[in-house]
């Protein structure tokens, strides 16, 4: 179809060619960042950025296909509606194929002239191809960062609860816990949000997490109502009524205390 539609207007093509063959460069590049525990904030903005363009990338070949296919019915139909064709006026057609969903902006592209087209492909190229020439010094630190791994069902489903659109909280929560020690005042992550949305799960999948687990000697959980007795919040001797989620003697002395509260503060 992109072909197609490319020689109907010449110039276009190896614009378009190129295009496909840096989305790929990119997807690949992506595929790659998601695939391991980028910690440094720096290089999560240059990886949004990345998004950024490869979304309105395929964005612009997937309307350049929905042109194509527009421009096909159009032909069809004039073809076999020879004898209407002058009371219709084929701008008409048009309209009623391009008002299926695709943005105005994109629309106004891809129905211009083919200078306005070549220009608007241009542009998109040139700032993709901007964007990965700066990512040098990206995938020479990407390598320094451990692989994420993927464990079916676990990875995702935890006490039967879903995990599914939590990557970039899970991040949030993992870059918090596992930053150096540069301070040496207590550090505070509320996690807030209504009843059932996912907030417990989030933490049970943080705790079990190998990285947390090596980072921190304890982890104790305060469900919600356990702080109102004082005698659980004894930290100096070894009962705490089964509140530890984990130890881990070889570690340093780091705690890790999750506390639940249902009430505002």
């Amino acid at each position: 179809m992109i072909s197609r539609y490319s020689q109907q207007q010449p110039g276009t093509d190896k614009i378009v060619q190129r295009l496909q063959r840096l989305l790929m460069r990119i997807d690949t590049v992506v595929e790659e960042a998601e695939g391991r525990r980028i910690t440094n904030q720096g290089m999560l903005r240059q990886l949004k950025m990345l998004r950024q363009g490869m979304y309105r990338g395929h964005y612009v070949l997937d309307a350049l296909r929905f042109q194509a296919i527009c421009d096909k019915e159009g032909e069809e139909v004039s073809h076999s509606s020879s004898a209407l064709s002058k009371l219709r006026p084929p701008k008409r057609l048009r309209a009623s194929c391009a008002g299926g969903g695709s943005s105005d902006r994109e629309a106004v592209l891809l129905s211009g002239a083919n200078n306005s087209i070549q220009e608007e492909l241009q542009r998109l190229v040139d700032t993709l191809e901007e964007t990965m020439a700066g990512m040098k010094e990206f995938l020479f630190f990407l390598e320094s960062y451990p692989r994420i791994l993927r464990q079916p069902y676990g990875t995702y489903l935890i006490l039967d609860n879903c995990m599914f659109g939590r990557q970039t909280d899970l991040e949030r929560v993992l870059n918090f816990l596992l930053r150096p020690n540069a301070m040496h005042e207590l550090a505070v992550l509320p996690i807030v949000g209504p009843i059932r949305v996912g907030k417990s799960t989030l933490i049970e999948y943080v705790c079990r997490d190998e990285s947390v687990r090596d980072h921190f000697s304890t982890i104790l959980f305060f469900p919600e109502g356990s702080l109102k007795n004082e005698g659980l919040i004894d930290l100096r001797g070894n009962n705490f009524n089964g509140l530890v989620r984990h130890q881990n003697c070889a570690s340093q002395k780091r705690l890790l205390i999750i506390i639940e509260i249902a009430e505002d503060i």
